[in-house]
């Protein structure tokens, strides 16, 4: 018996010390914050090179710019034969933030690396016996801790605006990688999972017969979902008038009335 109390008694020594170290860890995160806030963003000059940080009210400025600082000092950016400046770093972060904005704490928690290459790349799809099944250009890729990004694709569409958003459409990616699943399901819509999957499906199979938006999205659900998020926030409209239903859960998602943008 005076066993089992010592076994207890180390339990809750035990618990406490794991209780206390929570506490500690969550405060200095806290402060970590607040430091954080505190901080000059010294972006503004590369972000006001955007249309859509220009249309955003200041509030929503704000957000975005404290969103920017925690992502450029958590994420590590790794340039692959090419070198890097500010500029890319905040354009890529803010792009990133932008579907999070009505999120203010949250940060890509499964990201830690995004690569960074001058050109598209060439993947290719090799066999077990070494042999190269096919080769294909991408512009981009999510792989859960890290995202790759094309520079070239991502400056022109940044600058020369369009339907479409390299970086916008990987971290869609991530948002939908958030629970291990790639499933097109983003972890915003988990609080309504039954609908909003009920909602994407049927957009899916609708968008597949319409052939309205980029004939990448029906390449599977996780596609269909990064395609739209595009169009949500680049082109609302087309997305409003064809997708109605989709459109309004992803206002409900993303919490954000795109058209102002």
């Amino acid at each position: 018996m005076d066993n089992f109390f010592k076994l207890i008694i180390f339990l809750w020594i035990l618990f406490f010390i794991f209780l206390i170290y929570n506490i500690f860890d969550v405060l200095k995160f806290k402060k970590y914050l607040q430091k954080l806030k505190k901080t000059p963003c010294n972006c503004k000059k590369e972000l006001e090179k955007t249309d859509i940080y220009n249309k955003l009210p200041q509030e929503l400025k704000e957000i975005l710019e404290f969103k920017i600082k925690r992502f450029l000092n958590e994420k590590i950016f790794i340039p692959k034969y090419m070198q890097i400046n500010n500029e890319i770093k905040i354009l890529i972060a803010f792009y990133a933030c932008l579907p999070t904005i009505a999120y203010k704490n949250f940060c890509y928690p499964g990201l830690k690396y995004i690569y960074i290459y001058p050109h598209t790349i060439i993947k290719k799809h090799i066999e077990q016996n070494g042999i190269v099944r096919k080769e294909m250009l991408i512009s981009g890729e999510s792989i859960g801790e890290s995202v790759v990004i094309a520079w070239d694709e991502a400056k022109r569409e940044i600058f020369h605006y369009k339907k479409r958003n390299v970086i916008i459409h990987e971290f869609a990616h991530e948002l939908d990688f958030e629970n291990g699943m790639v499933d097109g399901i983003p972890v915003f819509a988990y609080k309504n999972y039954d609908k909003f999957k009920e909602i994407l499906n049927k957009s899916y199979e609708k968008a597949q017969k319409e052939h309205i938006i980029d004939e990448y999205a029906f390449t599977n659900k996780a596609e269909f979902f990064a395609v739209t998020t595009e169009y949500f926030f680049l082109k609302p409209k087309t997305l409003k008038i064809h997708y109605p239903l989709l459109y309004s859960e992803y206002k409900k998602i993303f919490k954000i009335d795109p058209e102002i943008l």
